[in-house]
């Protein structure tokens, strides 16, 4: 239910709500997700934050949720509400999607990126590999795999059963929106946890029209995702340029069937900075930035 400080907020385009005015959504959903186009969606902050918002727009897109640091030296999180909780047994082999923002940008990697703990106080804990660009003053989006591989149980590497386990009985979920010693705003955007979370950071399937979509992740550090759709059979050139307008990459060039194609760009040997690439149908040229930080 909205208070009258939240509908005068709206009525005159102020656009940072605080976050106490969440709409109730606690109850467990097979794949939740949050979107922030309304409110804060029940999101909370754990440690050190303070003035906890929601901000109608600017988010990727559309509303998102921030918060700012304290500075006492903790690093904060962002605890999912109980939508997200319960039995996830079955996202297991599936993954935790987010979009971050972080102003000034982030660059310690000492700390778990997620936190998952179960009922019984059992904790998992996952961390960015080395080659995944960490927070920065543009959005950016991750997306952490829910098996057992990468994430760690008491500093050892955490069983198939031991992940099943802590995602059938899943009592906090936390996401990590601190990376750098001192203040700074944190934002959070577009949180799916399993199938069937369609956000701002999927790509629609299947296509009906040629589309380009956003480079997955971006900017990055080594390699990045770039999907597209074809309405139709036919050739397809997918190339990648520098700010001078020099070819450095082809990624596609040939007949490919309708539907979705992905291709990924490795950028090893190539130096930082910003890049377009360009994909060429028989009818249709579209292009996208998408920026190399090493």
């Amino acid at each position: 239910m909205c208070s009258f400080r939240y509908a005068f907020c709206l009525a005159f385009g102020l656009l940072a709500v605080p976050a106490v005015f969440a709409q109730d959504c606690d109850t467990p959903q097979a794949a939740p997700v949050s979107t922030f186009d309304a409110d804060v969606d029940c999101w909370t902050t754990f440690n050190d934050a303070r003035d906890f918002v929601w901000v109608e727009e600017g988010g990727n897109p559309g509303g998102h949720v921030e918060a700012q640091d304290r500075g006492t030296g903790v690093f904060w999180y962002w605890q999912a509400p109980g939508k997200f909780l319960g039995d996830k047994g079955a996202a297991y082999g599936d993954s935790l999607r987010f979009d971050l923002r972080l102003a000034p940008a982030g660059s310690v990697r000492s700390e778990d990126d997620v936190v998952l703990i179960a009922g019984d106080g059992t904790t998992l804990r996952y961390r960015f590999s080395e080659d995944v660009v960490l927070p920065l003053p543009e959005w950016q989006r991750y997306a952490v795999p829910l098996s057992a591989g990468p994430w760690l149980l008491d500093g050892t590497a955490a069983t198939t059963e031991q992940m099943q386990a802590v995602l059938a009985d899943l009592a906090t979920l936390r996401i990590r929106a601190e990376y750098r010693f001192g203040a700074e705003t944190g934002s959070l955007d577009n949180v799916a946890l399993g199938t069937g979370g369609a956000t701002g950071a999927e790509s629609p399937s299947p296509a009906t029209t040629v589309a380009l979509d956003p480079a997955y992740p971006n900017p990055f550090a080594r390699s990045t995702a770039l999907a597209f759709g074809v309405a139709e059979p036919g050739p397809v050139r997918l190339s990648v340029y520098d700010v001078l307008g020099r070819e450095v990459a082809v990624l596609v060039d040939g007949r490919l069937p309708a539907g979705r194609h992905e291709a990924r760009f490795d950028a090893r040997g190539l130096a930082s900075g910003l890049y377009v690439y360009r994909l060429q149908t028989a009818g249709t040229t579209l292009a996208r930035r998408v920026v190399l930080a090493r």
